[in-house]
């Protein structure tokens, strides 16, 4: 769990598996006074179903000793296991698990020498599959492999038994993945991750290579005698090595400076770094890494997944009229013509997708179908050349919105309706007829493709150029150091003009011109205009004050 709001859930879910899996009911739980234990939630659950509630009094953990002496030793195990294996603490999720599994498998003299998972399913469990917990392993990776040569099962570390899988879950050391495989092969004398808490020890009689002086990153420890220097502003003076090089014909001997002591406490260990490693202790090094939390944005809001297939999507009547809306529109802006299939170009496919656009409260504004073409079988230098298209960066959509607070200007937000869809093609595509339009008369032939669509590699870079080979025309330059953000100047006026894609938004101190520029833009695409800005890229922007923005990124509450 990651918040303690999960409790109730859990919970549910666990007297679900014990009623189904072994035909039990819950008669009593004892817990402590925790406010997700408390809550009118659990409590409604728990007299719905008839369970006693026993809760301890506060701070008196003895009253809950069996619940807690369990916990203490779940928690001794797991860290014996990732001390002894060196394991890093962010893995201690694995541990735990494999902890679990062995204490389900342990007579105890507190169950008559019987282990919880004989009791459980009244007969003795197996232990053949038991391995060392942290040693080396090699999972067989076979459709996983890079090419023919590649070796097909990497060393990993061993890091327990899947509850989902029969299988075990294995830390591949070189990408820092778990992989569940079922065929592995384990050296369990073998430890990885394990690192030799001794420093490297030289005899004293034996010859010492110079190069074991000189610091590298293959050397790790250096071999000191550590003192305390009763004058703290004294500092030690070098010591040196005697080194003896023996030679076939001569022997010579030099004397070769060690880095100085430093004074250290007499508790504190010397702290040894290397050119390319700092002395600064990170959560990596000392595992305090914070699980990442992924939330859902809309989480209920957005309880209707919308489809993924044609297949799906066509059932419904709007989804239906969204897909002739978009045909519709592709062929009015004469986006493809009809042609027999050629012999010597690759066809590309297509496909539907489906969106369902929201207001910011969650209500639905309309439901939105796409044709996509499948760009990812182009091939460069056949069907597509250039690709690159500049969007606009956040710090110049904040500098804008600054800009026109500060001169209490109105930021007006457009968008274009199919905007690929304007883009002129400069290769030559061919694509497959979209799923449930094809042509009656005409089944068998392509689409061979004028303007750009979506999907396609070099859409965005063929919409931005025309899009803005129309303002240049209409006396727009690009900024020097956003090429998304277009300036008009002249002597009364001045208009800024931001493009991310299809979404624009346009500000300046000359309402006039702005309006005039808007009817432009009418006669050349399908503009709409969505008002003063609002939201803009998952951002929301509200003008509390006159010379006031608040910008945030509030997600929609499931309240």
């Amino acid at each position: 769990m990651y918040t303690k709001s999960e409790t109730i859930l859990k919970f549910k879910q666990f007297h679900i598996y014990i009623k189904n899996q072994f035909n039990k009911n819950i008669k009593t739980l004892r817990t402590d006074g925790g406010g997700e234990y408390v809550s009118i939630e659990f409590t409604n659950y728990l007299r719905s179903h008839g369970i006693a509630h026993q809760l301890s009094c506060p701070y008196t953990p003895e009253q809950n000793g069996t619940a807690e002496r369990k916990h203490r030793h779940l928690i001794e195990t797991t860290r014996t296991l990732l001390i002894e294996a060196n394991i890093p603490h962010y893995l201690w999720t694995y541990a735990l698990n494999t902890a679990v599994h062995l204490i389900n498998r342990i007579p105890s003299r507190t169950t008559k020498m019987l282990s919880p998972h004989h009791i459980l399913y009244n007969k003795p469990p197996s232990y053949n599959h038991l391995k060392v917990f942290g040693c080396s392993c090699f999972p067989w990776q076979r459709h996983q492999s890079l090419n023919k040569f590649s070796p097909r099962a990497p060393q990993c570390v061993f890091l327990g038994y899947s509850t989902t899988h029969k299988g075990c879950h294995c830390l591949n050391i070189s990408t820092n993945k778990i992989i569940t495989s079922r065929h592995v092969v384990f050296n369990e004398t073998e430890f990885p991750l394990s690192v030799q808490k001794n420093t490297m020890s030289i005899p004293h009689n034996s010859p010492i290579p110079p190069l074991l002086l000189v610091p590298s990153k293959q050397t790790k420890h250096w071999q000191q005698t550590t003192s305390v220097n009763p004058n703290p502003t004294t500092q030690s003076t070098p010591q040196t090595i005697q080194t003896q090089q023996t030679n076939s014909t001569h022997t010579t001997t030099s004397n070769i400076p060690t880095p100085p002591i430093q004074t250290v406490p007499t508790n504190t260990p010397p702290v040894i770094t290397s050119s390319k490693h700092h002395p600064m202790v990170t959560r990596l090094q000392t595992g305090n890494l914070k699980p990442k939390q992924i939330l859902n944005l809309l989480h209920q809001l957005n309880s209707t997944t919308d489809p993924t297939s044609y297949t799906t999507a066509h059932k419904f009547e709007h989804w239906r009229k969204a897909m002739s809306e978009e045909f519709m529109a592709l062929q009015q802006q004469g986006t493809w013509s009809l042609v027999s299939p050629p012999t010597d170009q690759p066809i590309l496919g297509c496909r539907w997708t489906f969106k369902t656009k929201r207001h910011a409260d969650g209500s639905i504004v309309r439901y939105k179908a796409r044709l996509v073409a499948q760009g990812n079988t182009q091939e460069y230098g056949i069907n597509y050349e250039e690709t690159f298209s500049p969007v606009a960066k956040m710090p110049t959509i904040r500098v804008l919105t600054a800009l026109a607070v500060h001169n209490q200007w109105t930021i007006h937000q457009l968008d274009i309706s199919n905007a690929f869809l304007h883009g002129y093609l400069e290769d030559t595509i061919y694509m497959q007829q979209p799923p449930g339009f094809k042509d009656v008369q005409n089944p068998h032939s392509v689409c061979k493709l004028h303007k750009s669509i979506y999907g396609l590699k070099q859409s965005p870079r063929q919409w931005y150029s025309t899009f803005s080979k129309h303002l240049t025309s209409l006396g727009f330059t690009h900024s020097s150091a956003d090429p998304s953000l277009l300036l008009h100047k002249t002597e009364n006026t001045n208009t800024y003009l931001l493009v991310y894609v299809d979404d624009i938004l346009i500000t300046g101190n000359n309402t006039n011109f702005i309006q005039q520029l808007l009817k432009q833009l009418h006669m050349k695409f399908q503009l709409k205009e969505l008002g003063p800005i609002s939201t803009f890229l998952g951002i929301q922007f509200e003008q509390t004050e006159k010379d006031t923005f608040y910008i945030s990124n509030h997600t929609l509450s499931s309240s």
